[in-house]
């Protein structure tokens, strides 16, 4: 079973994707991306049975020209954060006075998208637009930060929290009301012949108890 997920989700999924196939005779590959990149191979008939979004969008867009066999469903709401090499709070950084900050691609990835609402919400936009780097996905801005790439990042919080385990970083929480929630959207995609486990994998990750551990990866739940 192929399941495609976008890249902030990627730990999750795969934690998830080994406790199910540990109890049952199917092997799971994860494929990782921006949301904005996988739903086009998708569409190009991409060999995926589910796809994890990182948004309503993308699915729903896919529904809406028949490659899912019912309407996106949220499985977590995402939480966007500061992720920097030193503690913005303590050290008194700003975000107008960064040299770098990483954010994901807007076009491509909803974090990055809500990371434009964030800085258009502080009418920040046009003043650090120069010194933008943008990364392909909520993953990747992270890793900036972390190689040295970039000062910070407008991030996901659960690629933060990966972040952390790779390095010394610091992670702020951004206040949830300057953008909008992100709800993360899962599918089964239509094929020739559907999986025959798909329908439970999403049962399992929309379980009662797989949504208590969703928060422990950096999510709210939808």
């Amino acid at each position: 079973m192929r399941i495609a997920v976008a890249a902030n989700a990627e730990a999750l999924a795969q934690s998830l994707a080994d406790e199910f196939s540990a109890s049952r005779d199917v092997e799971i590959d994860i494929i990782t991306g921006s949301s904005g990149k996988l739903t086009n191979q998708i569409s190009n008939g991409a060999p995926i049975d589910i796809f994890m979004a990182a948004d309503m969008s993308y699915p729903r867009h896919l529904y809406d020209t028949d490659w899912t066999t019912a309407a996106p469903i949220p499985y977590a709401k995402g939480i966007l954060v500061v992720l920097s090499q030193d503690d913005f709070l303590k050290s008194g950084m700003t975000m107008d006075g960064l040299k770098s900050l990483a954010i994901p691609n807007p076009e491509l990835a909803p974090y990055g998208r809500a990371a434009k609402e964030l800085l258009e919400y502080q009418e920040l936009w046009e003043t650090v637009k120069p010194n933008l780097v943008y990364a392909e996905n909520a993953v990747q801005a992270a890793t900036y930060v972390v190689s040295g790439a970039a000062e910070a990042a407008i991030t996901a919080k659960s690629s933060a929290l990966q972040a952390q385990q790779e390095a010394e970083v610091f992670v702020l929480d951004i206040n949830k009301v300057h953008y909008k929630p992100i709800i993360q959207g899962v599918v089964i995609i239509k094929r020739g012949k559907l999986h025959p486990y798909t329908k439970e994998f999403v049962d399992f990750l929309l379980s009662e108890a797989v949504q208590k551990r969703i928060k422990q990866h950096g999510y709210d739940l939808p």
